[in-house]
């Protein structure tokens, strides 16, 4: 309501809502100034994993292939939770340059090493919600994989990997070990994928749950403009 009182909003996004939450069946009843609008055809899958108590117990519920994509190399895992300074840059340095080599960088789901990232890091490590992960192959960093815990729940960020490694599965061996780390040294209990998942991709081979969800936005009857251009100017 509050944004909606400025005339010159036309559309609310939403985000991507499950069908049972309580905002989404909310939206069944609306004034008729507003118009809820369903954005894409197809509901995509948030995927979760529920944490067993052991690693072992985790491990057992995955695919032999899966399974074995982490046991063929001796890695080396950094963990990052603390306000170190220096630890911080290591990692943002790293990050960064290893997110230059990746697809997402190209579509902004980037890791920079700037001072603004560097401050939120810090904040984050100083109440204790800062958990990333950098992996090394023979001394070199070459994949890494970033999030925060919020109570018992552990938000798993875009990750990125070296290509030259792609063969070697890294992003599998590196997920796998957050995941270790996770069970044996914090008291998180569902990892936590975030937006984005189909039946089909690394989500749904490691996700022990998933939600269907698609994105909503409110849209004023009394103003229509088309869609494309509402979404661009989505509160």
């Amino acid at each position: 309501g509050a944004v909606l009182s400025d005339r010159q909003t036309q559309a609310i996004g939403l985000g991507e809502l499950p069908d049972e939450a309580t905002l989404r069946r909310a939206l069944n009843h609306l004034p008729l100034s507003l118009r809820p609008v369903r954005l894409n055809r197809k509901d995509s899958l948030h995927w979760l994993i529920r944490l067993p108590d052991s690693f072992d117990g985790y491990l057992g519920g995955l695919s032999k292939g899966t399974r074995q994509s982490a046991q063929s190399f001796d890695v080396r895992i950094d963990i990052l939770s603390e306000a170190d300074d220096a630890a911080i840059r290591h990692y943002l340095t790293e990050g960064e340059r290893i997110s230059r080599m990746t697809y997402q960088w190209n579509v902004g789901q980037r890791l920079i090493n700037d001072d603004a990232t560097f401050d939120r890091f810090r904040k984050l490590a100083e109440t204790g919600r800062l958990r990333c992960y950098l992996l090394s192959l023979d001394g070199k960093p070459c994949a890494f994989l970033r999030g925060t815990v919020e109570g018992r729940v552990y938000h798993y960020e875009t990750p990125g990997f070296d290509p030259e490694y792609g063969s070697f599965s890294i992003g599998q061996i590196i997920l796998l070990e957050a995941i270790r780390d996770l069970i044996e040294n914090t008291g998180v209990e569902v990892f936590d994928f975030g937006t984005g998942g189909d039946a089909s991709g690394y989500k749904s081979s490691f996700g022990t749950e998933s939600i269907p969800r698609n994105s909503w936005m409110l849209v004023r009857r009394t103003r229509p403009q088309d869609l494309g251009r509402v979404q661009s100017q989505l509160v």
